[in-house]
């Protein structure tokens, strides 16, 4: 399976962790089968795409397993046409937006278990999330989501379900009586 890393929303200040995110994952899976590439959507900021080529991806820009998107592909279609989707940093609002995009479509996550990642992805059911510089976990993740069959379709499914009964209008209707009534 084809697994999207979605590095678009990266700032400088993230570069570092993202590169050994990919230098994680281009270890875990160099020796997998079943992982024909990683597709990587570049930082739309240009500082931070020229820091992130110079210092994580640069070693393996020539290899076969890594496809470098350009900020113009199409987010979407790229989240379909992959296995699974890898969000380095959680910090830009378009980050938090992509993982909701992704489980929408019926695509696994695996995302910093941060407060967004802990509300966003429901833990070995949608998606899977890594702490802070764990990013050897992250990629073990990934090779488990592409070396079992049938996991990603089903933590997919349960992905799209916690989206539709959890990022609904009336959900959010819900939580904001709540939060008014507690404020009575």
């Amino acid at each position: 399976g084809v697994v999207f890393i979605n590095a678009s929303s990266l700032q400088l200040n993230e570069v570092a962790d993202a590169g050994a995110l990919i230098t994680a994952l281009m270890s875990e899976l160099k020796t997998s089968e079943a992982l024909p590439y990683l597709k990587i959507l570049l930082p739309f900021e240009q500082a931070a795409t020229q820091a992130l080529l110079k210092g994580g991806l640069e070693p393996h820009l020539n290899s076969s397993g890594i496809r470098i998107l350009q900020k113009s592909s199409s987010i979407l279609s790229e989240t379909q046409s992959s296995q699974v989707v890898v969000i380095p940093s959680l910090r830009s609002r378009a980050a938090r937006q992509s993982i909701i995009e992704a489980q929408q479509v019926g695509r696994p996550v695996v995302a910093p278990n941060d407060s967004y990642g802990r509300f966003l992805v429901a833990h070995s059911s949608s998606g899977y999330l890594f702490s802070d510089g764990d990013f050897d976990l992250a990629a073990k993740n990934v090779k488990r989501f592409i070396s079992t069959r049938g996991l990603p379709e089903k933590m997919g499914l349960k992905g799209r379900l916690h989206i539709e009964t959890n990022f609904t209008s009336a959900k959010a209707f819900e939580v904001m009586v709540e939060q008014y009534n507690s404020m009575l």
